[in-house]
C-alpha cells in the first residue's frame, strides 16, 4: 500500500472503495496497529457490494484514545463503528453529518427530484427542498459532479449533508419502492376481486435497475369471506401498500394511524408520543382502495359509508409479535 499523503485534489471526484478508505485509515494514523493490520489483509473482493463504511464498521476496530480525548471521532464509544466512522469522515471533509428521519421526509417529493437508478449511482437520496434549495443525503463524501447536475436540472441551490450509508440504502429502497407501487396502483385498472383465504400473506418482489427488492411478508388474519376492491385497483398493488403501511407504523412505534380521504389528495398521518406525523399522500382512488382492503379484513361492510363503523384485525410485525389492531370508521365532509 502506497505511503504517499492525499490530497484534497488526490480525493476530488473518487469513489470512497475499501482500498481508499485504508489508505485514508492509515494517513490518519486513527486505529490500533493490530486492526489495521487485519483490515489490510481483507482483499476488496470480499467486501462485495457492500459499502465500505457499514463493513468497516461491523469489523469492532478500536479507536486510539488520543482521537477520542482530541475530539476527532464520537466520544459515545470506542469502537469504530458507522457512527463513528461517518463522524470521522464529516470532520476530513468539513460536511454537515446528519441522521435521517424519513418522517421529515416528503417521499414523493423526494423520488421525483432524481431517478432510482441516479440515486443509487451516486449514493445519494434527497431528503429535504424547498423554494431555493435541495438537501441532499450523501455516503460518498469525494464525489462532487452530481451536484452541478441537480442544481442545473431543478435551478435550486444544492446542499449536501454525509449520512449513515446504511441509511441512505434503506430509505431509497423505501421510498422509490412504494412510490413505484403507488403509480402503477393509480394507472392501473383491473377488476380483482379479493381472495376467499383464511390468511392473506405478502411476499412481493420489484424490480429497480439491477437492484431486486423483497417487500416484508406481513401476515393478515382475514374475517370476511369476500369483498372486492374499490375503484377497480389491482389486488397486489393495495395489498403491498397496505404491507408497507402497517410495517412502517410499527417500525416507527406509531400508536394511531389516520387515514384521511380528501378529493385530490388523501393523507396518511401517524400519532407518535403524542403528535401526528404526516407521513404520505395517496392519490384519492388509491386511498379508497386501500380503506376499502382495511375494512373487508377488519370484518367491517364494505358498503357502508355514512355510518361509524369498528372492527380488528390481528397483524403480525416483521419482529415477529403479533398485534391486534382496532379500526374505526367515521364519515367526513369535506
Amino acid at each position: 500500500m502506497s505511503n504517499l499523503i492525499l490530497t484534497d485534489q488526490d480525493l476530488a471526484d473518487q469513489t470512497l472503495d475499501w482500498p481508499l478508505l485504508l489508505r485514508l485509515l492509515e494517513q490518519a494514523d486513527i486505529l490500533l496497529s493490530n486492526d489495521l493490520i487485519r483490515l489490510k489483509a481483507i482483499p476488496k473482493h470480499s467486501i462485495g457490494s457492500q459499502h465500505p463504511v457499514s463493513y468497516l464498521g461491523r469489523q469492532q476496530c478500536k479507536i486510539k484514545p488520543k482521537l477520542i480525548e482530541d475530539c476527532l471521532v464520537s466520544q459515545q464509544n470506542d469502537y469504530f463503528d458507522n457512527q463513528q466512522v461517518m463522524f470521522w469522515l464529516a470532520g476530513l471533509t468539513k460536511q454537515k453529518l446528519t441522521v435521517i428521519d424519513s418522517l421529515l421526509i416528503d417521499h414523493h417529493a423526494a423520488t421525483e427530484l432524481m431517478t432510482y437508478e441516479y440515486s443509487r449511482q451516486y449514493d445519494i437520496l434527497a431528503i429535504e427542498q424547498n423554494s431555493d434549495l435541495i438537501i441532499v443525503a450523501s455516503c460518498q463524501p469525494f464525489l462532487t459532479a452530481w451536484e452541478a447536475e441537480l442544481s442545473q436540472m431543478h435551478q435550486k441551490k444544492i446542499v449536501r449533508k454525509l449520512a449513515d450509508p446504511e441509511q441512505i440504502s434503506r430509505y431509497r429502497e423505501q421510498f422509490y419502492q412504494l412510490e413505484k407501487v403507488v403509480t402503477d396502483a393509480a394507472n392501473t385498472v383491473s377488476q380483482t376481486s379479493l381472495a376467499a383465504t383464511s390468511v392473506l400473506t405478502v411476499d412481493q418482489s420489484v424490480e429497480f435497475g439491477s437492484a431486486k427488492v423483497t417487500l416484508t411478508p406481513l401476515m393478515i388474519e382475514q374475517r370476511h369471506p369476500s369483498g372486492k376492491i374499490d375503484d377497480g385497483i389491482s389486488e397486489q398493488y393495495v395489498i403491498n401498500i397496505v404491507d408497507w403501511l402497517l410495517n412502517y407504523a410499527f417500525d416507527q412505534r406509531a400508536s394511531d394511524i389516520h387515514l384521511e380521504p380528501r378529493q385530490l389528495q388523501s393523507n396518511i398521518r401517524f400519532r407518535i408520543d403524542g403528535s401526528l406525523f404526516t407521513v404520505y399522500q395517496l392519490p384519492c382512488k388509491v386511498m379508497s382502495a386501500v380503506i376499502s382492503r382495511l375494512k373487508i379484513v377488519a370484518g367491517m361492510d364494505l358498503a357502508e359509508k355514512r355510518k361509524p363503523q369498528d372492527g380488528r384485525v390481528k397483524a403480525q410485525s416483521i419482529n415477529h409479535q403479533t398485534v391486534e389492531l382496532r379500526l374505526s370508521t367515521l364519515p367526513t365532509v369535506e
